[in-house]
């Protein structure tokens, strides 16, 4: 699906509505969401005065000389919609995570991945699947799951998301939610279904973009496979100056151990934008989708297509905007 800008949304009324358990909201003063492929959590924060009118279980109630935690708790559920007049979207979906005693009242809040730092874990593998290993420490979630094996795994008192955490460090493999599935992947093979179109001589906004080439980034990739007779297999691509990044692997031929290394780099080095640019609050911009950048300055050089790398949405009376991170060049 492609989405273009339209700048008549500059004239349209903000609107937002905040569902935390049976509690509703319809104006929160303050909200903050920040999603990332680098962070396995999408985080948000909401800012609500100490006294204010809510909606519980369907009934005006005054939080004036109440406790809000007699309301409110931490681990209940949240559901942030935002958007212009009567076209809200889901703009995030969690748990509160923390609740301060400050005046205006700040409620901290995190995704679905909260739920994975609950219950630790102890177990050996003498050689897993990745998917074996999700599905046993993150069970009941739907998943789309890159196929790998990852050989010998040792999980000791750590919890699902400790263990995600480790995956991304040791094996270059990005875990998010998206639509209420667990993602596990490397970058290149991240994809969203939207595009948001953007001809940066038209949009209104404040841009962070440079463009870059690939010989600019030095990096080295080194891919290295465990095998079972005790032996090793080594590729190593990229440039031989860069910082090394090693990815781990067990008992896989040279030949997909190649590939793996070469679509980490391709997610890591190419020609094309980096930083970020600064949008209206729709269409909204979603990790894992992609943006269609248009330079009129640069035409057929520097047009191209981008995923969305990192999203920071705000909104409050002064405004509803969204700061989107490209990432890797996809077209």
């Amino acid at each position: 699906m492609r989405l273009l800008i339209i700048m008549a949304f500059l004239y349209y009324n903000m609107a937002s509505k905040l569902t935390i358990g049976n509690v509703v909201s319809t104006t929160p003063v303050k909200v903050r969401i920040n999603s990332s492929i680098k962070n396995l959590s999408d985080t948000a924060t909401i800012v609500l005065p100490r006294n204010y009118n809510l909606i519980v279980s369907g009934q005006k109630t005054e939080t004036k000389n109440k406790n809000i935690t007699d309301l409110i708790k931490v681990g209940n559920t949240v559901t942030i919609q935002l958007g212009y007049n009567s076209n809200l979207i889901n703009e995030f979906e969690g748990y509160i995570t923390e609740i301060s005693s400050d005046v205006p009242l700040t409620i901290k809040c995190e995704d679905e991945m909260w739920k994975l730092k609950q219950k630790s874990y102890t177990k050996s593998y003498r050689s897993v699947k990745l998917k074996e290993l999700i599905t046993e420490i993150a069970p009941g979630y739907s998943l789309d799951v890159v196929d790998i094996n990852l050989g010998k795994f040792n999980i000791n008192n750590a919890t699902a998301y400790d263990v995600l955490k480790k995956l991304r460090t040791d094996f270059l493999l990005h875990s998010y939610f998206k639509d209420g599935v667990l993602n596990v992947g490397f970058p290149s093979k991240i994809t969203g279904t939207n595009t948001i179109d953007v001809h940066l001589g038209r949009v209104k906004s404040s841009s962070e973009l440079k463009f870059v080439r690939k010989d600019d980034f030095k990096i080295q990739i080194k891919a290295i496979s465990n095998n079972k007779n005790g032996t090793k297999e080594i590729v190593t691509v990229g440039d031989s100056s860069g910082a090394v990044r090693t990815l781990n692997f067990f008992d896989k031929p040279k030949a997909e151990i190649e590939k793996l290394a070469k679509d980490a780099l391709s997610s890591l080095s190419f020609d094309g934008y980096t930083g970020s640019i600064q949008l209206l609050g729709q269409p909204s911009a979603k990790v894992g989708d992609s943006i269609h950048i248009i330079d009129p300055d640069y035409p057929d050089e520097r047009e191209g297509t981008y995923l969305i790398e990192e999203v920071i949405k705000e909104y409050s009376s002064s405004g509803y905007s969204q700061k989107v991170k490209v990432g890797m060049k996809i077209l």
